[in-house]
Parts: C-alpha cells; sequence; structure tokens
C-alpha cells in the first residue's frame, strides 16, 4: 500500500453570491493525492475544471473525500442555489513517501 506525506494545505470558502472556487493550481499539480474536509452549507462541485453553478454540479455537504492529481487540478466548488451558510472545503496536499 502507498505511504503519503502532508506537504500543503489550502481553505477555500463559497459565500453567499461568491464565484466558483478551485484549488491553488501548483499545489494541486504537486500533490499526489487531495483529501478534502468540507463543512456548511451545501454546494456543488466539479473535478472536470469546468466551474460549477449554483444549480449544476454534484451537489455535497458536510463529508470528506480523497481527489487524485487529475481531479485535484479540475476540482472547482460554489455554494448551491438557495444556501445562505458559507461552505468552506479544507484541503491537505500529500506526496508519495
Amino acid at each position: 500500500m502507498a505511504s503519503y506525506i502532508p506537504f500543503d494545505y489550502e481553505e477555500l470558502t463559497s459565500g453567499v453570491g461568491a464565484a466558483a472556487q478551485r484549488l491553488t493550481q501548483s499545489r494541486a499539480e504537486a500533490a499526489d493525492q487531495v483529501v478534502l474536509r468540507c463543512t456548511g452549507g451545501t454546494a456543488r462541485f466539479r473535478m472536470d475544471a469546468t466551474n460549477p453553478t449554483a444549480t449544476v454540479g454534484i451537489p455535497h455537504g458536510e463529508e470528506t473525500f480523497s481527489l487524485t492529481k487529475p481531479e485535484g487540478i479540475g476540482f472547482r466548488v460554489i455554494l448551491a442555489s438557495g444556501e445562505t451558510v458559507a461552505h468552506v472545503c479544507r484541503a491537505t496536499f500529500y506526496r508519495l513517501a
């Protein structure tokens, strides 16, 4: 089984009326894996480098999930339509040990 070492951290906050957020390109490109811990209101995301909208994208709430390098590079998130509570994704970037 592969072993990973954390090397960086980033926080994305999607608020009411805010544009889609993305991970910093250089961090996502340097990572072999990204673990996102998301809290707050419901948001929508995409992993194909296309910005989601408040009504289009994969809905998610408070959860933790892992992204591969291509998924991390393409990850975008925005607050879902009608949501009034900010959504925060805390990303930890990992490299293979």
